[in-house]
């Protein structure tokens, strides 16, 4: 009885060891295959600066407000030369969609999105050129200019415009070793067809130091929309490292 309860016990103790073995090995293929694949997640990642070829393309989806018109969405497609480390310049082609509350529930090719509670959204169509500069480590200034057609529902037609402008590009991350680098990008286009009236303050100092007054002039302005949009801007390697 004594020589079975000894073997039993041995047997015990071999599987125990051995499942514990397997079980290392099991981690242990386990945890090079993770560091493996991390590794090679990062390899195809990363990349040398030197590697990256000039050329990239970018999509942007665009959310931007009118100052006389409202607000609405829009999707931007670009490109971009590096030029030099810190100079490029670049090709946009973008449609907007501006919400307007005061359209019918009719559908035609001018406002295609309709409800029956006569909101619709009338489109803008807009290709262009842009130039940009790395002004710090991050922060990048950029400015724009070209052309766009802006679809009149109620005329149907499409008014032509030239527009001109520029804003801030905050990159994240490293955007210059990533194949694929994030960005937002904050500006303001201008109108050449369309302008607004305001009213500046303007001193008069013709009687100083005796006195002085402030007074308010008109003027006129190119009208102006605010754009944000968060970029993705996809970059390719000269060669396989």
């Amino acid at each position: 009885m004594l020589n079975v309860w000894w073997t039993s016990k041995f047997v015990e103790n071999f599987k125990t060891n051995k499942t514990k073995k397997t079980m290392k090995k099991i981690l242990l293929i386990a945890s090079l295959f993770a560091v493996s694949n991390i590794a090679n997640c990062q390899k195809n990642t990363l990349i040398n600066t030197k590697d990256i070829r000039p050329l990239s393309f970018g999509a942007m989806p665009v959310i931007f407000v009118s100052a006389d018109q409202g607000a609405g969405f829009g999707l931007e497609l670009n490109t971009r030369h590096a030029l030099t480390r810190n100079f490029g310049v670049g090709m946009f082609g973008r449609m907007k969609s501006l919400l307007d509350g005061t359209g019918s529930s009719s559908y035609n090719e001018y406002a295609p999105v309709s409800s029956s509670t006569g909101m619709e959204s009338r489109n803008i169509f807009g290709i262009g050129i842009s130039a940009d500069y790395n002004i710090f480590r991050a922060i990048v200034l950029q400015v724009r200019g070209g052309y766009e057609a802006e679809a009149d529902a109620r005329q149907h037609k499409m008014i032509p415009r030239y527009i001109f402008g520029g804003g801030l590009i905050v990159n994240f991350g490293k955007s210059q070793t990533h194949k694929v680098a994030h960005s937002l990008r904050i500006g303001v286009d201008f109108e050449s067809n369309r302008h607004l009236d305001i009213t500046v303050p303007t001193a008069d100092f013709s009687d100083f130091p005796y006195s002085q007054s402030l007074d308010e002039t008109g003027a006129t302005i190119n009208a102006f929309s605010f754009q944000v949009g968060w970029n993705f801007q996809f970059h390719s390697i000269k060669r396989k490292r």
